[in-house]
């Protein structure tokens, strides 16, 4: 009889303990920051400003390296990211710059070119939404940064990955105007395998009293309004960078 009731104590005790829960998963892994770690994308690229007859297209390999931890200005805990390109396969690497990053309870830094992005925020859920320019002094650009995908397979022809996250940082369409466009994918455990970013004004005949050189690229007897904007860029960029090799060195 009394090994029964010690035995029912034991069972209610081990009921009333607190049960042991999993660790969230912030998705902290969209972002790793690892010395060593490496990723070679293709890039493509454009820019046009009409005005002055500039047409520059660009076709470069470019490599990303996470160096070494330091402590930035900020006191942070910060990687050093080293950023290589060339021309293509066979020509050597040459250093172009240097950025950095580092990663808060619930926020993913990157400096790039001295201007500071929160490229991500923790944890990572589809839907949610942040200013990307939070800590940066732009005003001009209305960057409602925001998860439009989270654990997705992605393919660019190249590479498949199995846990993709997909941020929207900008879109202005169906502006006659302008054409402002803005994505980044992160893969767990490896971190950017896809970019692109457009930024493009069009031309337009809508003043008879003021010329533009670049009026002159337009169809003729066709109103610039029906002519899609793609189609009669005035000033404009392209950029579109797709991982190709990632790894350790």
């Amino acid at each position: 009889m009394k090994n029964w009731l010690w035995i029912g104590i034991v069972a209610v005790l081990l009921s009333c303990e607190k049960k042991t829960e999993e660790p969230a998963d912030m998705g902290y892994n969209y972002f790793p920051l690892q010395p060593g770690m490496y990723a070679i994308y293709d890039v493509d690229s454009f820019y046009i400003d009409c005005q002055f007859n500039i047409y520059d297209t660009l076709n470069f390999q470019l490599k990303e390296k996470l160096d070494t931890f330091f402590i930035d200005a900020s006191g942070h805990l910060s990687m050093r990211i080293e950023r290589f390109v060339r021309n293509n396969p066979s020509s050597s690497w040459q250093i172009r710059d240097v950025w950095w990053a580092y990663v808060l309870p619930t926020q993913a830094i990157k400096v790039e070119e001295n201007m500071k992005y929160v490229k991500l925020i923790f944890p990572v859920l589809n839907g949610k939404r942040w200013d990307g320019n939070a800590f940066n002094s732009i005003t001009d650009w209305n960057f409602d940064y925001r998860y439009t995908g989270v654990d997705e397979t992605y393919s660019n022809g190249m590479l498949q990955f199995d846990s993709v996250a997909t941020v929207l940082q900008q879109q202005v369409e169906g502006n006659l105007l302008l054409y402002k466009y803005q994505l980044e994918k992160y893969a767990r455990g490896i971190g950017l395998v896809y970019q692109i970013k457009i930024n493009v004004e069009g031309i337009t005949n809508s003043n008879p009293n003021q010329y533009d050189p670049c009026e002159e690229k337009l169809p003729p007897d066709v109103l610039w309004t029906q002519v899609p904007i793609m189609q009669r860029i005035k000033l404009g960029s392209y950029w579109e960078q797709k991982i190709i090799d990632y790894g350790m060195e």
